[in-house]
């Protein structure tokens, strides 16, 4: 797939546009929250394992700011749905913490509100 940059933005083969930074992934990574090996990632210089079912992504270059938005999915984390959220109950700076600019904590709960740990997971980052 081919594309070009113009003075608006940029346009890809298939005719779409991207017209501003904000449209496009700040950081991505897919690993397997059971090893702790990132399998593949875009400004993600590292994943650390906090406790079960919660993971501490560390970004390679810091967002602009902390009013991005994060998304994750994830294969292996028992029986039932999994509901993904900002983890900030036990925080990597010892107080409870949403999201900063070169970081974010996530959890994984099983459909009846229990931690419990993924095996392959994905998240994207978008924003500013």
């Amino acid at each position: 797939m081919s594309s070009s940059l113009n003075g608006t933005g940029v346009t890809f083969s298939d005719s779409t546009t991207m017209s501003s930074g904000k449209q496009a992934a700040k950081a991505w990574v897919n690993f397997n929250a059971s090893s702790n090996t990132i399998n593949a990632s875009y400004n993600v210089s590292s994943i650390t394992l906090i406790s079960t079912g919660v993971t501490k992504i560390t970004f390679t270059n810091a967002m602009t700011d902390a009013n991005y938005t994060v998304t994750a999915m994830g294969i292996g984390g028992g029986t039932g749905a999994c509901i993904w959220g900002i983890d900030s109950t036990s925080a990597f700076t010892g107080t409870p913490n949403v999201l900063t600019t070169t970081q974010v904590q996530i959890s994984s709960r099983d459909d009846a509100g229990s931690i419990v740990q993924m095996g392959l997971t994905m998240v994207q980052v978008l924003g500013n």
